[in-house]
């Protein structure tokens, strides 16, 4: 971990945002003494670009943005998608399906829009939480056979305590051939088997010459961990399991304290040339 930290990546929920979702000043204080250094910062979230992107401008990040856990990563300044792997037409089918029969929320996303199977307690979580519009459409199905281009993303929402159940269930029906993950206790994600958020950290490194042993990624979820294990320094966040804290080289305090900052305020001192 001697080499200086030239990219850091940072995840949003639950590590840059707090309890409610909003970023702390300090945060955003320290986000910006580390690209006053010359530091290089992206986001890297399971949400969707645009809900990223007002984050991404109160920070001045102009990108490559890591979003949908890797799936989709673009560019602000340039504008332009950098990388797109969106589900498998027929994985994504399976999924809907599975959740019609379980009677579980199921929410697709298309060109950047959110289509939602049911307009219940789950819709209001996520459209509140993530600030974002959602279409209902009961019949995703026929939303999937009509878009020209596959879903980026399928999210299946339920009730925390039933959703590692449905996770291992959802991981059986795609049996390796698709990527399977959790970000927080009520969410269950799919996206490409080929998509992770440390091959799209991996690929924004390599856009601006970067070697891993130069990267600082921070993160709290299962989602986070092959980001932190692919980065020089990896950081997990105080809220984070035991299982995340495992796979990082460094444990700062919660999201609710500011821990990015903490992080931050190390890279500046311990990793600084």
């Amino acid at each position: 971990m001697s080499n200086r930290v030239k990219l850091i990546a940072i995840d949003l929920d639950y590590t840059l945002l707090d309890r409610r979702f909003e970023l702390s000043d300090r945060n955003k204080d320290a986000i910006a003494r580390a690209r006053d250094s010359g530091i290089i910062v992206t986001l890297a979230t399971g949400r969707m670009l645009v809900s990223a992107l007002p984050f991404a401008n109160a920070l001045g990040l102009r990108g490559p943005l890591i979003t949908y856990n890797g799936a989709y990563i673009r560019s602000l300044d340039p504008d332009r998608v950098l990388s797109h792997t969106p589900v498998e037409r027929a994985h994504a089918l399976e999924v809907i399906r599975f959740a019609a029969k379980e009677d579980l929320h199921c929410s697709i996303y298309i060109d950047d829009r959110l289509y939602m199977s049911k307009n219940g307690w789950e819709a209001r979580m996520y459209t509140t939480n993530c600030r974002v519009d959602g279409i209902y459409e009961p019949d995703l199905e026929s939303v999937l056979e009509k878009a020209d281009t596959p879903p980026t993303k399928v999210l299946l929402i339920g009730e925390a305590e039933r959703m590692p159940e449905v996770e291992q269930r959802l991981k059986g029906i795609v049996s390796g051939e698709a990527y399977v993950t959790s970000s927080v206790p009520e969410y269950v994600e799919m996206m490409n088997k080929n998509v992770s958020k440390g091959r799209a950290l991996a690929l924004v490194a390599d856009y601006f010459g970067v070697s891993s042993s130069e990267v600082m990624a921070i993160g709290d979820s299962y989602n986070d961990v092959d980001m932190l294990r692919y980065a020089g320094v990896g950081v997990a966040m105080g809220n984070s399991s035991d299982e995340v804290k495992s796979a990082a080289d460094l444990v700062v305090p919660s999201n609710d304290e500011h821990g990015v900052a903490v992080a931050i305020d190390t890279c500046l001192t311990e990793f600084a040339e």
